[in-house]
């Protein structure tokens, strides 16, 4: 929902999703080819804070929508702040949806790959975590050498870290706002 730039960038992706300090980029995504199915509770407008933003923090926006087959497009938009654009597809890993996204500023740096794992804490409640990339120092940035270490850490509460939490966004949600 998706970088070091803003929270949401880092969310997912959902690719994140808030100005982060911290590094998620890989060089290479776990899985090249999107193999699987949209995941259509994803789908929508959230509303997102990061973990660590003060209690006055605004809301970030992002748009998670279907680029085409097993792709999705995610729009993030920070208040009066121009939108950045993502691409995200999902892979399997121990049983958790990964998603490898990747930002599609042309200017960004050369690693463009951030892997978003998410889950709902209720059905328009999302929980955004990223793979800490100081945790696979050392690891060879290739799909397979990626794949291989996040299932071999798997469970290792340092593997992931959590960027943001997230709540649909409705059409009653949006008349009622001021």
């Amino acid at each position: 929902m998706m970088h070091r730039r803003s929270y949401a960038t880092a969310a997912l992706l959902v690719a994140s999703t808030i100005a982060i300090v911290s590094c998620y980029d890989f060089d290479a995504p776990i899985e090249p080819t999107p193999k699987h199915a949209l995941d259509p509770a994803l789908l929508g407008t959230w509303r997102c804070l990061g973990t660590d933003q003060p209690p006055d923090a605004k809301p970030a926006n992002f748009v998670v929508t279907a680029a085409r087959d097993r792709v999705y497009s995610i729009r993030f938009a920070e208040g009066d702040e121009k939108p950045e654009a993502y691409e995200a597809h999902a892979s399997e890993v121990k049983g958790h949806t990964v998603l490898n996204v990747r930002d599609l500023d042309p200017g960004f740096p050369t690693k463009p790959w951030t892997f978003a794992r998410y889950s709902f804490l209720l059905p328009n409640v999302l929980r955004v975590q990223l793979v800490d990339d100081d945790v696979l120092k050392g690891v060879e940035q290739t799909p397979t050498a990626l794949r291989a270490a996040l299932e071999r850490l798997d469970g290792k509460p340092e593997l992931y870290a959590e960027i943001c939490i997230c709540v649909r966004a409705t059409v009653a949600a949006k008349e009622a706002a001021p």
